[in-house]
């Protein structure tokens, strides 16, 4: 594991900024901390502390690239090895998708969801402080983090299957409606004010942020196809019997839901069902696990191998990585 995690590392650290539009962002609030000694007030704590501590040491923003993909990946890999039964599985998840679209652009979430990854897979496992201090590094990084609570609350719940199929079927087709009386309501609500000035761009932006993603599209079609399979395969005892599993069912509940429900926002759709759907770098390989024979365990394997692939082409298609990526180490 080590040697997959040092080559992520180093291939997103030490590149030239300009392979997403997010990465140009971080790299003009670092060399404003670097020359001026601040930055604006939108940047969230966490990031700005991790800022600090690399422009303490050096001005090469490539070492806070590093350091960012060090933390957050750094986060999957150690969760991968605590609980994934098919480490290689989980690997080639993670270097699919998310990689591209996080650690290399969407940085500071990037940080903040290696975060709620651990909290995730590791609640049932570790202490109520070790809770606690991931859930606050990872809200530090990222607001949207504070989300992470829902399934959490939901995983002290008994799952039922009719229950939340149903509750999972309101939120495709009457979740629109209800987030935007939300949104059009919402400095009427506690802390509307703030929320409404913190998500401002994401929720009236309608030519950019806040434009509407179709009913059915590839990423949404997988959330509700893997949250299906999990419904499908388990029984409910099996579920409520399994901390780790329980917190990944309600996960991918609340990630179809979200992303689905909120469709009319796509960024805000986007971000916060990905948090959700973290946990599918161990969601994956434990289905597969849990089939009963060899063969099935084998072929399911291969399609999932198969399938991430072909992710992972299309995404390095769809971003032109070939020629927007160039690597700076030397």
């Amino acid at each position: 594991m080590i040697f997959p995690l040092f080559f992520i590392i180093v291939f997103g650290g030490w590149r030239n900024s300009g392979f997403g539009s997010d990465d140009i962002s971080y790299q003009e609030y670092f060399l404003m901390l670097n020359t001026y000694g601040y930055v604006p007030e939108s940047v969230d704590l966490g990031f700005e502390l991790l800022m600090n501590s690399v422009a303490w040491m050096t001005n090469d923003v490539n070492y806070l690239y590093a350091s960012v993909i060090l933390l957050s990946c750094g986060c999957y890999f150690f969760g991968i090895y605590k609980k994934s039964p098919y480490i290689s599985l989980s690997i080639i998840i993670v270097i699919s998708h998310a990689y591209w679209f996080r650690e290399l652009n969407q940085i500071r979430a990037a940080v903040s969801y290696g975060f709620v990854f651990l909290l995730f897979i590791l609640f049932y496992d570790v202490r109520y402080y070790s809770r606690i201090a991931l859930f606050t590094l990872a809200s530090l990084f990222h607001f949207t983090a504070v989300f992470s609570l829902i399934p959490l609350f939901l995983s002290r719940l008994k799952f039922r299957k009719i229950v939340f199929c149903f509750l999972a079927l309101i939120g495709v087709f009457l979740g629109p409606y209800l987030s935007n009386y939300i949104f059009l309501n919402l400095d009427v609500l506690p802390l509307g004010e703030m929320l409404s000035a913190k998500a401002y761009k994401y929720i009236f932006d309608t030519g950019g942020y806040a434009s509407p993603l179709p009913l059915f599209n590839p990423v949404s079609i997988k959330y509700l196809g893997i949250f299906l399979m999990f419904c499908i395969f388990f029984k409910e005892s099996e579920i409520n019997q399994d901390g780790l599993l329980r917190i990944i069912v309600y996960s991918l509940f609340c990630a179809v839901v979200w992303i689905f429900g909120l469709r009319d926002y796509s960024v805000l759709a986007g971000r916060v069902a990905s948090m959700f759907f973290v946990v599918e770098i161990i969601a994956v390989p434990y289905f597969i696990y849990r089939l009963q024979s060899y063969s099935l365990r084998f072929f399911a394997s291969l399609a999932v191998i198969i399938i991430y692939t072909l992710t992972l082409g299309l995404n390095l298609y769809s971003r032109n990585a070939f020629n927007s990526y160039d690597f700076s180490l030397f």
